[in-house]
This record gives C-alpha cells, sequence and structure tokens, in this order.
C-alpha cells in the first residue's frame, strides 16, 4: 500500500511532466528488472523493500496508461478499450498466477512467473502511442498530428480488410489530414498561430507550470477531496474481498481463479455501460447499488445461518468482485474525466494515491471474522460501498467530452480541437 501511494502521486506528476508514453515504458521496465532482483532476494527486509518499488512501478505505470486510454480514444470506444486492457492485465495475469501457485511452492520460481508477464513490456516501445492531448497541452501540434494520422491509417488499413473493394476509401495524405484537423503544413513560429491552432482564443499555458497545489485551490478542492474518498472506498471493498477470500472454507487458490474469472463479465459490463449510457454518474451509482444489495445478501445469510460450508457465499462474493471489477473501471473512466488534459494524470495520480491512506484498516475489518462472527466483515463493506454512491450526488457527470466537461484550474487552460476531429474525420 505504501508503494501504490508513492505510485499513483509520483507517477500523476512524471505523467503530466514528461508524457505518458514515457512513464509507461519506464516504470514497465523498471518493474522487470525489480521482479528480477526479487528472484534473488536474501533476506525479507531485502524482499520488502523491492516489493514496495514494484508497487511503485505498477501504479504509476497504470496511472499513466488510464489517462492515455482516455485520451487516444473518443467516449463511444473509450470503454471498450480500457475494457480489453483490464482483462489483458488483471484477468489473465492473476488467473495464471492463481493455476502456477497450485503447482509452484518455492516463492522464488513462483516470482519467476511475474517476471515472465513482464516481459510483454518490451512490445509496447513498437506499439504504444503518445497521447495527442498531452502534446496538444505541450505546444508541440505537428506531433499530435503524426499520432492521429499514424492512428487513422491503422484504422483505414484495417476497415478496409473487411469491406469490398468498390467500398474502401482511399488514404488521405498526411499534408490534407494535417489540413483536415487544423494544423499546418509548416511548422508554427509565432506564438499567435499557435493560439489559432488550439482554437481556444486565449494563449495555452504551459504544462510545466503545473503544480499538485492547484488541484487543490477553490476551484477544484471540492472535486479532488470528493474523488479521493471515492477511490478510497471503492479500491477499500476491492482489496478486501480479495483478501477475505482467505476466511472463505474452500481452497484459496481455486477462490482466487474463481475471482479473477468473475473479473471478465464485471469488464465486458463496463464496456457495455458506457457503450450505451452517453453519462457516467447514473451508470456507476446503479452499479453500486447493485454491489451494495449482493454484498448485504451474503452477509445476512451468511452471518444469520452460519453454514458448513461456504458455496453460497464464494458465489456471492463472486458476483460481488464481478460488479466491483465493474465500478473500478468506470470510476477510473469517469475520474480523469473531471480534469483537463493538463492536470489529468496528476489529477487521477492525487485522487488514487491519497486514497491509499484511507484503506489500511481493511486487514482489522477482515479480522472481525474470526473475533465476531463469520461473514461479519461483509456487513461493513456493505456499507462502506454506498459512501462512494452517495458521494456521485455532489460530483458532476460527464460524457467523456473533454472540451465540454474537463475542469481547469483556471480559464487558461483550454482543450485542443485536435480532441474532437471534425466530422470528416471522425472515423480516425
Amino acid at each position: 500500500m505504501l508503494g501504490m501511494l508513492i505510485g499513483y502521486l509520483v507517477g500523476g506528476w512524471f505523467g503530466d511532466q514528461f508524457g505518458r508514453r514515457r512513464v509507461i515504458l519506464a516504470s514497465g521496465v523498471a518493474e522487470f528488472v525489480i521482479e528480477l532482483l526479487i528472484c534473488f532476494s536474501a533476506n525479507h527486509t531485502q524482499y520488502i523493500i523491492l516489493r514496495i518499488l514494484v508497487a511503485i512501478c505498477v501504479t504509476t505505470r497504470f496511472s499513466a496508461l488510464t489517462v492515455l486510454i482516455t485520451e487516444i480514444t473518443t467516449a463511444k470506444y473509450r470503454s471498450l478499450i480500457s475494457a480489453v486492457s483490464s482483462i489483458i492485465q488483471t484477468t489473465f495475469q492473476r488467473t495464471f498466477l492463481a493455476v502456477v501457485a497450485l503447482y509452484v511452492t518455492n516463492w522464488r520460481w513462483l516470482n519467476v512467473s511475474l517476471v515472465a508477464t513482464n516481459t510483454l513490456i518490451f512490445i509496447m516501445f513498437f506499439l504504444l502511442p503518445e497521447s495527442p492531448k498531452w502534446l496538444v497541452a505541450r505546444a508541440r501540434y505537428r506531433d499530435a498530428g503524426d499520432v492521429l494520422y499514424r492512428g487513422y491509417r491503422i484504422n483505414a488499413y484495417v476497415r478496409n480488410m473487411f469491406t469490398s473493394v468498390s467500398k474502401r476509401s482511399p488514404l488521405v495524405s498526411r499534408k490534407d489530414f494535417f489540413a483536415l484537423i487544423g494544423i499546418p503544413d509548416e511548422p508554427m513560429k509565432e506564438k499567435s498561430a499557435e493560439q489559432d491552432v488550439v482554437g481556444s482564443g486565449q494563449p495555452t499555458r504551459p504544462a510545466g507550470k503545473c503544480t499538485v497545489f492547484e488541484l487543490f485551490n477553490r476551484k477544484m478542492v471540492a472535486t479532488t477531496l470528493l474523488c479521493t474518498i471515492l477511490i478510497a472506498g471503492n479500491i477499500t471493498c476491492v482489496f478486501g474481498l480479495v483478501l477475505y477470500s482467505a476466511n472463505i472454507r474452500l481452497y484459496t487458490s481455486y477462490v482466487l481463479m474463481i475471482n479473477a474469472v468473475a473479473s471478465i463479465p464485471g469488464c465486458l459490463q463496463f464496456a457495455g455501460l458506457y457503450r450505451c449510457f452517453r453519462y457516467r454518474k447514473r451508470p456507476l451509482m446503479v452499479v453500486y447499488l447493485s454491489t451494495a444489495v449482493v454484498l448485504w445478501i451474503a452477509a445476512l445469510y451468511t452471518v444469520i445461518s452460519q453454514p458448513d460450508n461456504d458455496i453460497a457465499l464464494n458465489v456471492l462474493m463472486a458476483v460481488g468482485t464481478m460488479l466491483l471489477t465493474t465500478a473500478s473501471r468506470m470510476v477510473f473512466v469517469y475520474v480523469p474525466e473531471l480534469y483537463s488534459p493538463v492536470y489529468r494524470n496528476r489529477g487521477l495520480g492525487v485522487c488514487a494515491g491519497f486514497a491509499r491512506m484511507g484503506i489500511f484498516w481493511f486487514p482489522l475489518i477482515n479480522r472481525l471474522d474470526s473475533s465476531v462472527r463469520h461473514g461479519f466483515p461483509l456487513i461493513i463493506y456493505a456499507g462502506i460501498i454506498t459512501i462512494p454512491m452517495v458521494l456521485l450526488c455532489f460530483l458532476r457527470d460527464t460524457n467523456g467530452e473533454a472540451s465540454a466537461t474537463a475542469s481547469t484550474p483556471n480559464d487558461e487552460v483550454k482543450d485542443s480541437q485536435l480532441t474532437e476531429p471534425p466530422e470528416s474525420s471522425k472515423d480516425c
């Protein structure tokens, strides 16, 4: 948890300062090296220190990747890309590790399996783009245009593969594409020209001058604090229920595999909800309400009946895990949209980082299962999950369109026209 707190705070600043792509790749390589060093840990102290460093790298990469997905996709497809990313990163890895743990008892070899999964980061050097919105916020308009043009070419190539020859559309040249989205063919030298490209009518503010403290000024402090508590309540239940699986009367590896597989329909549900509903708050509130109902049913059934086995509890926990997975993915789409591109990575990092400070007590909650009554911690988690549902009433709604919804500490920070290309190029 300490590593995750540091990772979100540092990752948010790094992501806004150096770019999403650089931070993702650098933290991924660092995690690979540290995981390799863990295999050769000489004592418990070295192991703990290295694990904290791994947590820093993981959350740094996750923070930057979450914002990158938000910024390289339109609102219509954002949830789908985020769901696929979550299934690959979370579900497959957790299932793989649970299966390996059934047959590998040596912790060093178990950690080697983590190293093997982390080798995929090296593929990202050839596939991962930089965020066009971050480049625009840095006044690097031609670089942003290059990223968009590469995406346009890939999308056009894939689309033409599944259409007849007569219906295939010809590719637009780079020069024409730049003209279409408003980037001049020649590099801009005048500041006034840069302002014309941004189209906001006001000078852009250099992103390098942003500070974390601006997220706590009078215009943003309420959003930042509410989002911090929102994420804290969500991840308290996520980590609490994951670790509560040790209290279920069933083989732990099987429970972990069931919960990992249950997150797949959760990711798909998240993708479907945000694909069908334009606005974010109402579907998220319904998911939180459904999660609370399932947890209350599981808690009351277990506390009152005290069954001989926990098969029914495990099924209800799987449903709760599915709903929490849906809520978690929805939260990490909704929260970044409350901030403008210049502050987005930092805003998410601060909220998710400080949220870790409020969840250290979930191990104490799980201990109540043996000290009070089996199933009693689920009553507390059912109560906690209602807190984010209430907080959503005080946060404004978003629809994924940054230019219309992004909050900024002052009026100087505006979104570029590049965030939404002209109607004729939206398929790009």
